[in-house]
């Protein structure tokens, strides 16, 4: 994150934080359009905004990111003090083969962690299944079957194995 962040996509990341929805709208329409451009303003959002909706949003832009400073920057909003941020930065860690995975980050001990030991039972439901999509890895399943069961419950890995949404469900 060393690189300079460019005044026009920073002053975009800031109307992420905007009342009016128009406006966040076209800032994040503009984002996209940017595209790599964007990233290094993007992580400089997602580690540091004081407003919680500019982190989440920064976590969400970050998805079409590929590269390694945007990942790590992912991986440290996994510790954010707000599960929502937690939530949408391990949706992003957690985005399949050819996110994380291509730029050498291995997202299963994060994800982990988090299944394991995050406050939030949200962020815990949906690191387990994230994991639960990641069951071809012995380290995914060991996770999952050692899953805390108040967090968890039995419901979960049978959705998680029979490949059913469980998002509807945190």
């Amino acid at each position: 994150m060393g690189e300079a962040t460019s005044a026009p996509a920073w002053a975009l990341v800031e109307q992420l934080a905007c009342r009016d929805l128009v406006l966040r709208l076209r800032a994040v329409a503009q984002l996209r359009t940017l595209g790599a451009a964007a990233a290094p303003a993007l992580e400089r959002g997602l580690a540091g905004h004081s407003r919680v909706e500019v982190r989440r949003w920064c976590a969400h832009l970050l998805q079409q990111a590929h590269r390694l400073a945007s990942a790590c920057a992912i991986v440290a909003a996994t510790n954010d003090p707000v599960a929502a941020v937690r939530v949408l930065a391990l949706q992003t860690l957690a985005g399949g083969p050819g996110r994380v995975d291509d730029l050498g980050l291995d997202p299963i001990p994060h994800l982990v962690r988090l299944a394991h030991h995050d406050r939030s039972k949200r962020v815990r439901l949906a690191a387990l299944a994230h994991l639960g999509q990641r069951l071809h890895d012995p380290r995914a399943r060991a996770a999952v079957a050692t899953a805390d069961a108040r967090a968890s419950g039995p419901w979960l890995l049978d959705e998680m194995v029979e490949r059913r949404p469980v998002a509807a469900h945190y």
